[in-house]
């Protein structure tokens, strides 16, 4: 039986919609064709911004620790950094490409340092265009430099191959949840509480000669946001405490002086949970923050014997006063010197009793939240004092028993 003009015309289109399967995707982009940034620095300049980006350079990616360095390829350098000014942020990012052989891709984007003039001028318009293109990486860790960001992502990393991944590992590990970019926004669209991110700074190492110190990173401290503000910077010990009030510290390391004798005693605290618990009575506002930490004893250098119980009981104690005093103190700077409520007070007062929330949230950060009382309540254990029970080096006659 011979085929129809009908039956043919079916094969025909049916061999040509088959074609359709066969071509290649339009919209194809070879990996060499890619230049992948693994970090962004956001500065502000008086024309606009100054926008940075970190661009590793696989050919050079052979060894770890490469010499490194800003603004070419020549050489042993593992990392290229290309910036340019716009008057908006795509602006600089569309002048970047321009110089560009490769096209800029952010979806392997890790880290995103906000200079400290940008921050302190408003991160809204950052957070903006990283929140709103789909490309970038919500999980990327944004942190605030000390100084100019592009100068810090410049910085030597003798132990990683470029900054970026040095700078994701510090972050990744200055408290129990890293804040993302996911949280930065989030924030910023919650009343009641304000960012904290972790700050870094450039500092010089310390080789055996002279000549080779170089400029590495150092993770130094929190920003304190007030809105989208930069309010202020944490130092160690500010930083420490309020982790503790956050329920964020990972594994804190701390030390006190005994309660009788000279010297420290070094401990740590390898669990730490804090219960944040508002209570409202009229116009007055308390916020309860329920302390429990169980610990151990790294070092005594101190000439205080905690192998008695009775001593180790009257340190327990001693620590206990000492954290509710350095919380509280902490915690002072936050509502008076940088109007900023990175523990979520007011999201906490929200959350348990929303009409005293609505009474007060409207002057919340300059004038109701300073007036905040605050009330500590510790308990802490220290579960051993390490596989030695005395201070080594003190005898028995020098001890405090």
């Amino acid at each position: 039986m011979k085929p129809t003009v009908k039956h043919l015309g079916k094969i025909i289109l049916t061999a040509s919609l088959a074609l359709t399967l066969l071509t290649g995707c339009w919209d194809r982009r070879e990996i060499n064709d890619v230049a992948f940034v693994v970090a962004s620095a956001f500065d502000k300049v008086e024309d606009g911004y100054l926008i940075s980006v970190q661009i590793p350079l696989p050919g050079q990616l052979g060894g770890i620790g490469g010499s490194g360095g800003g603004g070419g390829t020549s050489g042993e350098k593992s990392w290229y950094i290309d910036s340019a000014v716009g008057k908006t942020i795509r602006d600089a990012n569309s002048k970047q490409q321009t110089t560009l052989s490769r096209q800029l891709y952010f979806a392997h984007r890790r880290v995103l340092l906000l200079g400290e003039e940008l921050a302190r001028d408003g991160v809204a318009p950052v957070l903006d265009v990283l929140a709103r293109i789909s490309q970038n990486r919500l999980t990327a860790f944004p942190l605030v430099t000390k100084g100019e960001a592009r100068e810090v992502m410049g910085a030597n990393t003798p132990i990683e191959a470029y900054p970026a991944e040095m700078i994701r590992e510090l972050a990744q590990g200055s408290m129990k949840s890293p804040r993302t970019l996911r949280h930065m926004v989030e924030i910023m669209l919650t009343d009641g509480i304000d960012i904290i991110i972790p700050a870094v700074r450039r500092v010089e190492t310390r080789p055996p000669q002279k000549e080779d110190i170089k400029k590495t990173i150092k993770l130094d401290g929190f920003a304190v946001f007030s809105g989208d503000k930069l309010a202020g910077f944490l130092n160690r010990e500010e930083s420490s405490s309020v982790l503790l009030a956050m329920n964020q510290a990972k594994i804190p390391k701390l030390s006190a002086p005994p309660p009788d004798g000279e010297g420290l005693i070094e401990y740590m605290l390898q669990e730490n949970k804090m219960s944040l618990i508002p209570i409202v009575k009229g116009d007055e506002i308390t916020m309860r923050l329920e302390f429990r930490a169980k610990g151990i004893i790294v070092e005594n250098s101190s000439n205080y014997d905690l192998s008695a119980n009775a001593n180790l009981v009257a340190f327990e104690e001693l620590v206990a006063k000492k954290l509710t005093q350095d919380i509280k103190k902490a915690i002072d700077a936050l509502q008076n010197k940088y109007h900023s409520d990175v523990i979520g007070f007011g999201d906490s007062l929200y959350r348990k009793d929303p009409d005293a929330w609505n009474r007060v949230k409207q002057n919340w950060r300059e004038e109701n939240y300073p007036k905040v009382h605050v009330q500590v309540i510790p308990l802490v254990h220290f579960e051993h004092t390490g596989a030695t029970t005395k201070p080594l080096g003190i005898k028995d006659r020098g001890l405090i028993r």
